[in-house]
């Protein structure tokens, strides 16, 4: 018996087994090569995810529950150059919800902000009729959430910041919230900044734009922002 009819007859015989292995080899490829693409995808998924949340945002400076005169945004900037851009907005916790449907979203983030705020968006442009001072606009999420649209009433509740802490012992337990209501003016999409958020979440945040001026207003809290954004590549040093 030659040599390469021992090979046959032994493939032959053993032909199960070997079908069984090929089998198993074709299979274990598969799943290598499937979770492969899968982990490049939800590698790119985070990446864009993270891409349309903080845009072109590069340092930050957070008060939280203490706020600080927007001058401070513009004495940065001077320190930093001319060309720099600094973005002081004010940032609190409120819910909404649409009056015609009814249906309410709480924890959601509501943005007073300014000019600088959107130069910082990947379009980095202004949305339009962002000068009028009832100008309000929320992002893809919470449109979806409320069922709400241009023109839609909003009717937002928000916490009025008290001179303590809410951590504070003598602080109290009790929370001094107002109500405000609007006509949603436009719905912002992820190249507008709609996506905003300085947490590392996965599902995007309701968020409320509306001009800065406005919720200090609200807030009681006028010439006031708690949170200074800077443009990438300004030296994080600064914001200190």
């Amino acid at each position: 018996m030659t040599s390469l009819r021992l090979i046959l007859s032994s493939l032959f015989h053993y032909r199960w087994i070997n079908l069984s292995v090929l089998a198993g080899v074709a299979l274990t490829s598969a799943i290598l090569s499937g979770a492969l693409v899968v982990g490049d995808s939800v590698k790119e998924s985070l990446r864009k995810n993270a891409a349309a949340r903080l845009s072109k945002i590069g340092p930050v400076m957070l008060g939280g529950e203490r706020y600080f005169t927007v001058s401070l945004a513009d004495r940065l900037a001077a320190e930093m150059g001319e060309d720099a851009l600094v973005a002081p907005i004010l940032q609190v916790i409120g819910t909404a919800s649409n009056r015609e449907g009814g249906r309410r979203v709480n924890q959601v983030q509501i943005l007073g902000v300014d000019e600088r705020f959107w130069k910082l968006s990947n379009r980095g442009e202004i949305p339009e009729g962002f000068t009028d001072e009832r100008w309000i606009a929320i992002n893809e999420p919470l449109a979806d959430r409320i069922g709400a649209g241009v023109d839609d009433t909003l009717i937002v509740r928000v916490e009025i910041p008290g001179a303590l802490s809410k951590d504070a012992p003598l602080s109290g337990e009790s929370e001094q919230t107002t109500p405000f209501t609007a006509a949603i003016t436009a719905v912002l999409d992820a190249e507008n900044f709609g996506l905003y958020s300085l947490k590392s979440e996965q599902v995007p945040p309701a968020t409320i734009f509306l001009r800065r001026e406005r919720l200090e207003a609200i807030l009681e809290q006028s010439g006031r922002a708690n949170v200074i954004l800077g443009e990438s590549g300004l030296m994080p040093g600064l914001l200190r």
